[in-house]
C-alpha cells in the first residue's frame, strides 16, 4: 500500500483515522477494511466486470481517440505543479499514471488491477479526506457510471477549492467494457452537469477526425455486419469494403490526423470524443 495514501483516507462512517493492523485497515470503531493484495477494497468487485488487459501503449498501437486523450492530458500533466495530489479514477490498469510522474498519483478503480491503489465505488462509499485532491482525472470513466451527474456530485468533494478535474468523454465511439457503458454526452450536457456539482469549465475541447469515424463504420461493417449475409453476398461486399478501405486511407492522408476545437465555435457537430478542464468554485 501507498506510504501516504493513508493521509487522504477517513473512516466514511464515524470520519476517524485509518491504521493498517494484521492486513486490513482499521478506525478502532467501525468495521474494519480489507487489503487484497495491499490494495483497500472499500466496495464489493462487481461479480460481471470483466478485467481488460493491459495493452501495449505508443505510437503505432494507440487508436486516434485514446493518443488525442494522452495529448491533452500530458498537457494537463505538465502544468499541475509538482507534489499535487492527483487522484486518477477509473484508472484500469495505470494507462496514464507515468504522465503524472512528477505528482503524488492514486489509482483508484472497481477492480483491484495490480496498478490500482484503491477499490472504490464513489457512488456508495466516500472514504477520503475532504478537498484533499489538487487534481483528479476521468479518463473515459465517465460513460461508464449509470448517473454522470450524481457521479460529478461525488467527485466534487474530493477537489479542494480552485483544484481541477480533468476529463475525457467518448462521443462516437461504439459500446465497449459491456454491460458497463451507459451514455454518451454532448458538450451541452457536459456543461450543464458541471454547473450542478459546482464545478465551472475553463477548457472545453471536442476531437474531430471525420477519417477516423470512417474507418469505425468499415471495422463494423467487416467484422460483424458481413457475417448476415450470404456467403456470396458477402464475397461481393468484402470486394466494396476493400475499395472503401483504400479510399478511407486515402482520404485520411488528405485530410491529415485529427484536431481539436472548440465545440461552442465548431460547425462539425459529430465529434469522436471531448476533453474537459473544471474547476471547483472557490
Amino acid at each position: 500500500m501507498k506510504a501516504d495514501l493513508l493521509d487522504v483516507l477517513r473512516c466514511p462512517s464515524c470520519g476517524g483515522a485509518y491504521r493498517q493492523e494484521d492486513g486490513r485497515l482499521t478506525c478502532g470503531v467501525c468495521p474494519p477494511i480489507p487489503l487484497q493484495e495491499d490494495i483497500p477494497i472499500f466496495s464489493p468487485i462487481p461479480a460481471d466486470l470483466l478485467p481488460g488487459e493491459k495493452r501495449p501503449r505508443g505510437p503505432g498501437l494507440d487508436t486516434p481517440w485514446r493518443a488525442a486523450n494522452e495529448r491533452f492530458l500530458r498537457r494537463m500533466a505538465a502544468d499541475a505543479t509538482a507534489g499535487a495530489l492527483v487522484i486518477d479514477i477509473g484508472a484500469g490498469r495505470g494507462e496514464f499514471a507515468a504522465l503524472f510522474a512528477r505528482q503524488r498519483y492514486l489509482a483508484l478503480d472497481l477492480y483491484p488491477y495490480p496498478e490500482v491503489d484503491i477499490v472504490c465505488d464513489l457512488m456508495a462509499v466516500n472514504p477520503f479526506v475532504p478537498g484533499c485532491a489538487d487534481v483528479v482525472v476521468l479518463a473515459n470513466t465517465l460513460e461508464h457510471v449509470p448517473s454522470a451527474a450524481g457521479f460529478l456530485g461525488a467527485v466534487a468533494p474530493l477537489l479542494r477549492p480552485g483544484g481541477r478535474l480533468l476529463v475525457t468523454v467518448p462521443f462516437l465511439v461504439k459500446i465497449h467494457q459491456a454491460p458497463y457503458d451507459f451514455a454518451r454526452y454532448t458538450h451541452y450536457s457536459l456543461q450543464s452537469m458541471g454547473a450542478q456539482a459546482g464545478l465551472v469549465v475553463e477548457h472545453l475541447e471536442g476531437y474531430y477526425d471525420p477519417a477516423f469515424l470512417m474507418g469505425e463504420s468499415y471495422r463494423y461493417t467487416f467484422f460483424w455486419a458481413l457475417s448476415r449475409y450470404p456467403l456470396g453476398r458477402r464475397r461481393i461486399l468484402a470486394a466494396a469494403l476493400a475499395g472503401l478501405r483504400l479510399y478511407q486511407h486515402g482520404l485520411g492522408r488528405l485530410l491529415g490526423p485529427g484536431y481539436v476545437a472548440d465545440p461552442r465555435q465548431e460547425n462539425h457537430p459529430a465529434p469522436v470524443g471531448y476533453h474537459i478542464v473544471y474547476r471547483k468554485a472557490g
